[in-house]
């Protein structure tokens, strides 16, 4: 995972070379006086264009407090997963509780006032072709370093299988092995 950091705008830039094995993705987000807001990806997925933008963090930030980042009712999800030709539906929320400042240490160095964040998500996808719902949970902490951003996460994804009650849980931990903080540009 890389960091950039534009100084030109408040936009960061944040390009991880192979997240979740899925290939090189940038990510967006706006840092203002509100708060922290993504922008969403590239490559982008289909459902996630019905998301953005949304909050990250919301300032100023209150250990412990919880915010809910998005709520969504039956939307389109853009996948069919029960293989009858059309795409179901999904109803979905995520919330971010604001955790303590910590000292972290991943390969790119030791950081210091490091904030953690505590992400909860939950997708209720409904099959159109019986309408089963499967429910899929997402667990998500990440810390991040001042004037450098996202440095380590860690993600617990719990994915129900089709048409039975086994879960199939995906642990992934991500931490910054290099970053730099570009500098403002000059011309047009």
């Amino acid at each position: 995972m890389t960091g950039v950091q534009t100084c030109a705008l408040p936009i960061f830039v944040f390009i991880e070379t192979n997240p979740g094995n899925t290939g090189e993705t940038e990510s967006y987000y706006h840092i203002g006086n509100e708060g922290v807001t993504y922008h969403g990806s590239q490559p982008q997925q289909l459902f996630e264009q019905q998301l953005i933008p949304y909050p990250v963090v919301s300032f100023p930030l209150v250990e412990q407090h919880t915010f809910r980042q998005f709520d969504i009712k039956d939307r389109n999800f853009f996948q069919d997963i029960d293989g009858d030709g059309v795409h179901e539906h999904v109803d979905a929320f995520a919330e971010v509780t604001v955790g303590s400042l910590e000292t972290v240490s991943v390969p790119a160095g030791t950081f210091q006032n490091v904030l953690r964040l505590n992400g909860n998500m939950e997708m209720a996808v409904t099959m159109s072709s019986n309408g089963e719902v499967i429910i899929t949970r997402d667990q998500l902490t990440s810390w991040f370093a001042p004037r450098v951003g996202l440095i380590k996460y860690i993600e617990t994804i719990a994915v129900p299988v089709v048409g039975g009650v086994t879960m199939r849980t995906t642990v992934l931990t991500e931490e910054l092995e290099e970053f730099r903080i570009a500098g403002p540009t000059t011309g047009p």
